[in-house]
C-alpha cells in the first residue's frame, strides 16, 4: 500500500509567443488546481506532510492531518498561496507523504476570471513511490508540436521533478516516427531511415525543470512525431503537457493534456 506519491507539475501559463506576429501574449486565464487525497485506513488518521517543489527556490512544507476512511480535498491556486504560506501562483510539483495508505490524485484547469464554466481542466493521478531504479528511465511516446497556417495549434513541454539533494544529470532522447497502416507496418508518413537525436539537462537539487519542445530544443520539428526516453543518473518523475490554441488567438488555451509518461528503469532493454 502506497504512502508516498509524486507529481511534476502544476502548470501556471506563462507568456506566450505569438506564431503568427512573432509578439509575446500574456494569457488572462486564472488557474485553478485541486490536490486530492483518499485515507484507505479505516481505524487511523493519517498525518500527511506536502512537499512543493519549484523552478527557482527551494522546497516547502505543508502539514494536516486527515481523518481515517476519508478523504480530503484541497485548493492550491494562487489565492491560497498566503493562507498556505507557499507560493501557489507559479508552477510547483508536489511529493504527498503519508503515515497511512493513501491515493492521491489533482485536478487542474484554466478560467475566465469571474467566468461560470472553465475553459479546460484534466484530472490526473499521482506516482507513488518511493522513488527507485525503475524511475531512473521514462518514456512517452505521443510527442508533438503542430505548427501550421490551419487553425489548430499546439504547444507541448516536458517538466522533470528531481526530490534528491543532489542535481539530476537527464538525457532526452527523440525517437522519430510516423504513420503506418495498421495490420501491415507499412510507413505512410516519415523517413524510416531517420536517425533520433538526444539533448542533455541537468536538474537542480529539490527542483523542477521545464522544457519547451520546439522552442528550448530546437532540433524538436513542428509537425513531426516523436518517442521520448528520458534517462536520469537518479530516480525522479517525469510529465509532458501539452496545450491546444487557435492559430493566433493565444488569450487562452481551448483544451489542456497531460500526456502519460511510464518508469521503465530495469526493464532490460
Amino acid at each position: 500500500m502506497y504512502t508516498e506519491w509524486y507529481f511534476s507539475e502544476y502548470h501556471r501559463e506563462g507568456e506566450i509567443e505569438d506564431w503568427v506576429t512573432g509578439e509575446m501574449v500574456k494569457p488572462f486565464n486564472r488557474f485553478a488546481g485541486y490536490l486530492l487525497i483518499l485515507n484507505l485506513d479505516q481505524a487511523n488518521d493519517a498525518d500527511i506532510e506536502v512537499t512543493f517543489y519549484y523552478e527557482d527556490q527551494a522546497p516547502t512544507k505543508v502539514h494536516y492531518r486527515l481523518a481515517a476512511g476519508r478523504e480530503g480535498v484541497s485548493y492550491v491556486g494562487p489565492e491560497a498561496s498566503e493562507r498556505l504560506g507557499v507560493p501557489l501562483e507559479k508552477r510547483f510539483g508536489m511529493r504527498v507523504s503519508s503515515t497511512t495508505p493513501v491515493v492521491v490524485q489533482c485536478t487542474q484547469g484554466d478560467y475566465i476570471h469571474g467566468g461560470p464554466v472553465t475553459n479546460n481542466m484534466v484530472t490526473n493521478m499521482f506516482t507513488p513511490g518511493p522513488l527507485g531504479e525503475k524511475h531512473k528511465v521514462w518514456y512517452y511516446i505521443d510527442c508533438i508540436v503542430l505548427r501550421s497556417s490551419s487553425p489548430l495549434e499546439e504547444r507541448e513541454w516536458i517538466t522533470l521533478l528531481n526530490p534528491n539533494r543532489e542535481t539530476a544529470h537527464v538525457t532526452l532522447t527523440f525517437i522519430p516516427g510516423g504513420s503506418m497502416r495498421l495490420g501491415t507496418g507499412e510507413v505512410l508518413s516519415g523517413d524510416p531511415e531517420e536517425r533520433g537525436f538526444q539533448t542533455e539537462l541537468e536538474v537542480g537539487a529539490e527542483r523542477i525543470l521545464q522544457t519547451r519542445l520546439h522552442e528550448d530544443i530546437v532540433e524538436v520539428e513542428p509537425n513531426h512525431h516523436y518517442s521520448v526516453r528520458i534517462e536520469s543518473n537518479l530516480p525522479i518523475t517525469a510529465q509532458a503537457t501539452r496545450r491546444i490554441f487557435e492559430r493566433g488567438n493565444y488569450a487562452f488555451s481551448t483544451s489542456i493534456a497531460v500526456l502519460d509518461c511510464i518508469p521503465m528503469g530495469g526493464a532490460g532493454f
